[in-house]
């Protein structure tokens, strides 16, 4: 089908989104899973050859902050997923992300994308604060030694009063 063709006959348009994870609050290298559902609003079906694709186009709500893909490849093919959907019907694009292991804030933006490589439709985003990993108990246990802090501290001190060390 010639691109100007298809172009003119897709469209879609954001349906809702979902995730079971707290957005403002995810642990360094976790993962996480979130679902965009987005309605075909155009007059042609969209199957296996459509895909869903991270791009780096401008989204007020992502803009301040870096945008990476967060999973492991940067786009999925609509065949990778059984997915299609008539017109009217919507679709409901899932997929797993992995926190990056700095804590901050961090943004991807997602689009559709026909056979042909054009974008069309809404950009799909989502914002996410990481936090850093919890320190383990053990690692709390052999660092905390305050005995052998304040052993440290008269020793640095006494060099200082005294010169000698």
């Amino acid at each position: 089908m010639d691109r100007s063709v298809f172009s003119d006959q897709v469209d879609a348009t954001f349906a809702g989104f979902d995730t079971a994870a707290n957005l403002d609050n995810v642990t360094a290298g976790n993962q996480f899973t979130v679902t965009w559902l987005v309605k075909n609003s155009g007059r042609s079906a969209w199957d296996g050859r459509f895909q869903f694709s991270h791009t780096l186009a401008p989204h007020s709500e992502t803009d301040a902050f870096p945008r990476l893909p967060l999973p492991d490849k940067d786009a999925i093919l609509f065949s990778e997923r059984d997915l299609e959907a008539q017109p009217g019907e919507t679709a409901a694009l899932t997929l797993q992300f992995t926190a990056p292991d700095v804590a901050g804030t961090y943004a991807t933006n997602w689009q559709l994308h026909t056979p042909a490589g054009e974008p069309f439709g809404p950009i799909c985003w989502l914002r996410v604060v990481v936090t850093p990993k919890p320190i383990s108990a053990a690692t709390r246990a052999i660092s905390y030694d305050p005995d052998g802090w304040r052993d440290t501290i008269f020793k640095i001190t006494s060099v200082f009063e005294s010169g000698v060390p």
